[in-house]
């Protein structure tokens, strides 16, 4: 077969091949469907294997019940205290922000690993068989050889770079470690609020309950009225739409009360339908008076916030970062040893087998200077005073934001403190209003429209207190987040 024959079947046949390969692409994988949507109009559709395989794991989902050793109240009813210990316990968030300061400190203790000296053993053994040429003949050395060696490497100076590492370690594990506690109080403020919602939502409920039980007694008196002549059907009308009004409003406090308590589950990190008994909100006792002065919350948040605190360990990593850097600049100075055995066991055509064992072994003070490494160096300096400077600029940015949010904060309660005094006495006097004109309309001195209107009144007193004890607990809970002052176990 000619050069040219060879050149055209070799084209031919990966002609062929890029065919087959061409056909066998149109063949979908249905072993892993590893293959684009159709088109960008229809969704992906895995195959039955793909969905078993990527369903989530039983090891990772939420359990249907509380799991036994999960903290629980004597009684079995949780009030707030014992909620924050059950999401301690329970939520995900702790859990990982936890597993993340674990890996910091495993950081660390990977970056002091350079203040050890290095080990090593290695061994290379096998066949070698090679000829050897002299005048006249050739001689076929057959070769059976091993080289056991222990090597120790020990940096002696490097100015600076391994304790700038460990440094730059430590510190992302003490912002690790703030991190965690700001998460934990996290989870606290969001139990807190969830179960003042949850408290909001059935407290509604019996409010709706009892507006009910005014417009009934309201519809009733208007329609006996009405058969002895001393009411007008407008009245009745009028006193029915009121109790339509109440039932629509109980249904729907009914449905928020389900809503708070998945929300409640949520915060706590636990599954929405795992039965969870509550106290009600009437138990929470209101919050104590805050310090007159802004200004020592605001001292406080900043001396004691974790998440400020985390921002400054951050910093202090990226100037670690930075000591690194420079510190590249200069030599390495170390010692290395090493060693082995150098094991033989040959034989030449026409000899008689040697064998030889002789040790190798090497010690050095060594010396490394990178003279130029393309620019890395002074664009790394570079790079970390930048990092430096962001990390000034996000501390402070994060110490404007912590005293406007304590500012926010401390008004808000003592907006809501007021919010809830006058709450209280709308209350007490919708109550007395209702009551008088209940009385005078029975007395027939007054119409079913001041009496529906008094009702109306205190159905919205009745809603106005609980908003308004709610706001008032949710403001004191935020006073605390924002101070940094989160109940800790």
């Amino acid at each position: 077969m000619t050069y040219a024959q060879l050149l055209v079947a070799a084209l031919s046949g990966a002609a062929a091949g890029v065919l087959a390969c061409s056909s066998l692409a149109q063949l979908p994988d249905r072993r892993l469907d590893a293959r684009a949507p159709a088109s960008a109009s229809r969704p992906w559709t895995p195959g039955p294997e793909v969905r078993e395989s990527y369903a989530l794991p039983e090891d990772v989902r939420a359990p249907r019940s509380l799991p036994s050793d999960a903290p629980a109240p004597p009684g079995g009813i949780y009030d707030l205290s014992a909620l924050v210990d059950l999401a301690l316990a329970q939520n995900p968030a702790t859990r990982a922000a936890w597993e993340a300061a674990r890996a910091s400190e495993a950081a660390l203790g990977r970056a002091k690993a350079e203040d050890y000296p290095q080990l090593r053993l290695s061994a290379n053994g096998g066949l070698n068989n090679f000829p050897f040429p002299i005048p006249n003949e050739t001689f076929e050395i057959h070769n059976r050889l091993a080289f056991p060696q222990v090597e120790v490497a020990y940096t002696l100076l490097d100015f600076g770079r391994r304790s700038a590492t460990a440094e730059q370690a430590k510190q992302q594990l003490i912002a690790a470690n703030f991190a965690f506690n700001r998460g934990m109080q996290e989870v606290v403020f969001g139990v807190q609020e969830a179960f003042y919602a949850l408290g909001a939502a059935r407290s509604s409920v019996e409010a709706a309950m009892k507006n009910l039980e005014l417009a009934r007694t309201n519809r009733e008196l208007a329609e006996e009225r009405l058969k002895v002549g001393l009411a007008t059907r407008p009245a009745v009308l009028l006193a029915r739409q009121l109790e339509a009004e109440s039932v629509y409003e109980l249904e729907s406090a009914k449905s928020a009360v389900e809503t708070a308590r998945a929300e409640l589950a949520t915060a706590v990190g636990i599954r929405a339908d795992v039965p969870l008994d509550v106290d009600t909100l009437e138990h929470q006792p209101l919050p104590d008076a805050l310090p007159n002065r802004v200004d020592e919350l605001v001292d406080a948040a900043i001396s004691q916030r974790p998440d400020l605190a985390a921002k400054v360990a951050s910093l202090r990593a990226h100037e670690a970062a930075l000591a690194k850097a420079k510190a590249a600049w200069f030599p390495k100075v170390g010692l290395l040893g090493e060693f082995g055995q150098a094991l033989w066991s040959y034989d030449v055509h026409g000899f008689p087998r040697q064998n030889s064992s002789t040790n190798d072994y090497t010690a050095l003070l060594t010396f490394k200077w990178d003279l130029f490494t393309g620019f890395d160096r002074p664009y790394a300096i570079r790079q970390a005073e930048a990092e430096v400077e962001a990390a000034h600029a996000e501390l402070r940015g994060a110490e404007l934001g912590t005293i406007d949010a304590v500012w926010r904060a401390y008004y808000e309660f003592q907006s809501a403190r007021e919010r809830h005094r006058y709450a209280e006495a709308l209350l007490s006097a919708s109550e007395e209003a209702y009551a008088a004109n209940l009385e005078t309309y029975r007395g027939g001195l007054s119409t079913i429209s001041d009496l529906l209107t008094a009702d109306r009144d205190l159905a919205r007193a009745r809603y106005t207190l609980i908003r308004a004890k709610t706001e008032y607990l949710d403001a004191a809970a935020a006073v605390d987040y924002a101070v940094g002052q989160g109940r800790m176990p």
